[in-house]
């Protein structure tokens, strides 16, 4: 399977056809970014809540 039916959660076989007639899986993928959680949160209750 192709890095970009991977990426597009497509793994139809008429999707990765189409990926490859039109030559997508030679684009470069796009980068991905993570998604920072915070710190703190008001719904956070910490360790210390479960002892």
């Amino acid at each position: 399977m192709t890095d970009s039916a991977l990426m597009l959660g497509s793994c139809r076989y008429k999707s990765i056809e189409s990926i490859l007639k039109h030559r997508l899986d030679q684009q470069p993928l796009e980068e991905q970014q993570e998604l920072a959680l915070p710190d703190t949160h008001d719904n956070t209750r910490g360790p210390a809540y479960y002892h």
